[in-house]
């Protein structure tokens, strides 16, 4: 037998392939031009050839909705806007997606790092984050209620909810089982295993998982974005060689929106198995089969006879115990009824105790801005008060300077009268040129003062 030849750089994209006949490649790889880097070290390319060629791509299920139209499935849906999540919107791509995952970055959260949200796909960052999956699926980053820790939560509630009825706490398993959830609650777990938190086993999950399927149950929408790059993330730089690939779809869609090229012969994997009515009635069928719910008639042996129609029929099996049975089964219903109708009273209480604190909130608001103005109209009447003074002492003060003018009027008028009698010219005796020269004065003795001649 020839020796086992070890991959070199001039084998890139090709499978590897042993020295021995009885084994093959481990994936049919496309062939690599030359042109388009695949791995960004040869030990990258050996991790690759060694462990992720070599891993199964599971891929998101397509959900029929018009199946679930009345369905939880359809209104969770709806509440939390997975429309794209629903659906598939890109094929799937295994070898590239066992790229994406073999040259992950493992600095991808790390502030400090230059490639921070960025990984490498055959010779490219691409973006790789919380924000770009949101916004690869179409989501808001509004109204997002964090997943609380098991040991903050009441899980005795959170069973009695997923379980339908009140004597499941504490859980006869040390996990919770899919089989005892109820119908409504298993179609959503199984979408949930398959589109939102992955998982290879769906019999059995943790409390976690409980949590989830609880909040979404409860129209809580989660941080979509964050959950679904911290489970990639994960799972990427895992140590465990038994994990699978899950997120093809999403990956595939990633990295051709950003420009990642396809090789020629590269091919999509078929699509994943379509999440249906018949899907869940066939998953019902098996679980009922588990369970021994479902018994089937059992076959005449070869050679007995059948019985004699003369013979006198046996008297009939007592009906008490089959008619407890039925009631039973219905008091258990009618239990379960009950208590998802208390679990939404409960719910709707809590969002009325919400939205009255945000009420009363506001009414302290409004009642604060009330008394602003009530201090400002206060202050508003106490400067009209000061007005009204100041303009009354205005008006008397303008009353005075009017009263003052008019007695300055009449001395001015005074004043101008004296004036004018004062600039008219004095009365003079008219002259003629008949008159004559004045007569002279008397100067008789009679005139001139003693002792003068």
């Amino acid at each position: 037998m020839p020796p086992k030849r070890k991959p070199t750089t001039h084998d890139k994209g090709k499978g590897h392939v042993s020295g021995s006949s009885s084994r093959t490649r481990h994936v049919a790889e496309p062939p690599n031009d030359g042109f388009i880097p695949r791995f960004r070290t040869d030990e990258i390319e050996e991790c690759y050839t060694k462990t992720w060629a070599s891993k199964v791509c599971h891929k998101e299920r397509q959900v029929a909705r018009d199946d679930f139209s009345h369905h939880l499935l359809e209104r969770v849906i709806q509440h939390c806007g997975w429309h794209k999540v629903a659906d598939a919107p890109h094929a799937a791509y295994p070898i590239l997606v066992q790229e994406f995952f073999t040259n992950f970055n493992p600095d991808i959260d790390v502030p400090e790092s230059p490639h921070r949200y960025k990984t490498w796909v055959r010779g490219r960052w691409i973006r790789f984050s919380p924000t770009m999956i949101d916004k690869y699926y179409g989501l808001t980053r509004t109204d997002l209620v964090p997943l609380p820790a098991p040991h903050k939560l009441d899980m005795a509630l959170v069973a009695r909810y997923l379980y339908g009825r009140d004597d499941v706490w504490p859980l006869a398993t040390p996990r919770f089982m899919h089989d005892q959830l109820t119908r409504e609650l298993r179609v959503l777990h199984i979408f949930v295993s398959s589109n939102i938190n992955p998982t290879r086993q769906r019999t059995r999950f943790t409390e976690h998982r409980a949590i989830l399927l609880h909040n979404l149950a409860q129209f809580r929408k989660i941080d979509l974005g964050a959950h679904i790059f911290e489970f990639i993330r994960e799972l990427a730089t895992a140590v465990d060689s038994q994990c699978s690939i899950h997120f093809s779809y999403l990956i595939s869609g990633l990295c051709l929106t950003q420009g990642i090229l396809l090789f020629p012969t590269e091919e999509a994997d078929p699509p994943a198995a379509l999440l249906n009515a018949r899907s869940v009635e066939n998953s019902e069928t098996k679980i009922a089969a588990r369970s021994g719910r479902v018994h089937a008639a059992p076959a005449m042996n070869a050679g007995e006879d059948y019985p004699d129609d003369d013979a006198p029929a046996p008297p009939p099996a007592p009906a008490a115990s089959l008619d407890l049975s039925v009631q039973m089964a219905q008091l258990m219903a009618a239990h379960t009824e009950m208590g998802r109708a208390i679990d939404t009273i409960q719910g709707t209480i809590l969002h009325i105790q919400q939205t009255q604190d945000v009420v009363l909130g506001d009414l302290r608001v409004v009642t604060g801005q009330v008394g602003d103005l009530q201090r400002a109209d206060a202050m508003t009447q106490s400067n009209l008060r000061t007005f009204d003074y100041q303009y009354h002492q205005l008006h008397d003060q303008m009353s005075r300077i009017g009263s003052r003018m008019e007695t300055l009027d009449e001395n001015v008028a005074r004043i101008s009268g004296t004036l004018s009698g004062l600039s008219q010219p004095r009365a003079s005796f008219p002259t003629s040129a008949s008159a004559g020269p004045p007569p002279h004065p008397d100067l008789s003795a009679s005139h001139l003062p003693p002792g003068s001649t």
